[in-house]
């Protein structure tokens, strides 16, 4: 099977939640695979031995030239898939539904023999009512739902995200959850974790929270954990240090460990060289991928019910559950008190992950059901 994989941001290498989704999505397809991507390199290369990495130049983060220099790229795309001739295409559906729904017509026109899948992260819609205008938000529910009915297949993250599909645009998506690659978690030695330690100048005590401080869930968790939280758990434990991994906050605290975005390479054993890790997460959707990497780490977690939307956890066994400051902060301090409840949580969610959310299982399964679209419409045979 031959698939093209194209994403509207840099998936690789990853630096966030949404490119380490797409990045592993690709990574584990089966067959011959090439993954176009916006990105401020304009080198191609092979990564991972097998697959085939393209960039599209991007000129500016500004959303006005980023949208003309995509319209400008639009051409090049579709030459390019051309030249691939793939029997699959998929879109990852992590920006704008337009983009993606312009790109779907222009392969149609062309006459472009694949089948398209539309890999959605979220509802999109529904967060783009969140935050931006009324007309945005409308013209996003207009594309997302041409997109998600037109294609030949179309995936949504999360049971809820499912049943959200389905109210608003009457299509039952197949699911696809969100992984974790549990084999990065697994190799990181000691020596690595204490690297880490000195690197970024650990304290004693350190939790955890990733995310891109840009995006809103992310930047209201940042800012409970900082304005909220974190000042009380200071005063009750003051070899605690707050860690935040993703992009600069603005903040500046003298038990703030926030060195933007790291290396990829170094994220398994910066999470696995922290004692708690956190997602207070209050709105968007989807499933939250710090979780399952938190997890799969082996790292006790304290989520509110919102952020571990979409993960078949258990509240007191493989994660504690908090949705107010008080309930932070004392389920925090709690984990950083008592290592060996701590690491009784970590284990749980580790062997939780491993179960259900391995990317290599996930993808086994994704892969069936893109051979049978491909042989519904003879393009390739089942192997």
């Amino acid at each position: 099977m031959r698939t093209v994989v194209i994403s509207f941001y840099r998936a690789y290498p990853p630096d966030s939640g949404v490119s380490t989704v797409t990045y592993n999505v690709a990574k584990y397809l089966p067959g011959e695979k090439h993954l176009i991507q916006l990105s401020e390199r304009a080198n191609n290369a092979s990564i991972d031995g097998n697959m085939n990495l393209i960039n599209l130049r991007l000129l500016s983060n500004n959303n006005i030239i980023k949208a003309a220099n995509l319209t400008l790229q639009f051409p090049f795309i579709i030459k390019k898939i051309r030249q691939l001739d793939p029997e699959i295409i998929i879109l990852e559906g992590a920006s704008w539904a337009v983009y993606y729904l312009i790109l779907f017509y222009l392969v149609k026109l062309c006459k472009i023999e694949a089948e398209i899948i539309y890999h959605s992260h979220n509802v999109e819609y529904l967060l783009r009512k969140q935050k931006n205008n009324s007309i945005i938000a409308a013209i996003t529910k207009w594309a997302e739902g041409k997109i998600i009915k037109k294609s030949d297949l179309c995936t949504a993250v999360s049971e809820a995200d499912a049943f959200n599909f389905k109210k608003i645009y009457g299509i039952k998506p197949l699911l696809l959850p969100n992984g974790v690659d549990v084999g990065k978690f697994d190799c990181v030695t000691d020596n690595q974790v204490q690297k880490i330690k000195v690197k970024y100048n650990f304290g004693r005590k350190n939790v955890l929270f990733m995310g891109l401080p840009s995006f809103k869930p992310n930047k209201e968790a940042i800012d409970f954990l900082l304005k909220a939280v974190f000042p009380r758990v200071i005063r009750e434990n003051s070899d605690a240090k707050l860690s935040i991994i993703g992009g600069h906050t603005g903040y500046r605290k003298k038990w703030l460990i926030n060195p933007g975005s790291i290396p990829f390479e170094e994220v398994p054993a910066f999470i696995k060289a922290c004692d708690v890790c956190v997602a207070p997460i209050f709105s968007g959707s989807g499933t939250r991928l710090k979780i399952l990497e938190y997890m799969a780490a082996a790292k006790p977690v304290i989520s509110t019910i919102k952020g571990a939307e979409g993960i078949s956890v258990n509240n007191g066994e493989d994660i504690l559950i908090a949705d107010d400051t008080s309930g932070f902060v004392k389920k925090i301090l709690y984990m950083l008190r008592n290592s060996e409840q701590a690491d009784r949580i970590g284990y749980k969610g580790m062997k939780l992950v491993k179960s259900n959310y391995s990317w290599q299982e996930i993808m086994q399964d994704f892969s069936k059901a893109l051979y049978a679209v491909c042989a519904k419409n003879k393009k390739t045979s089942i192997k």
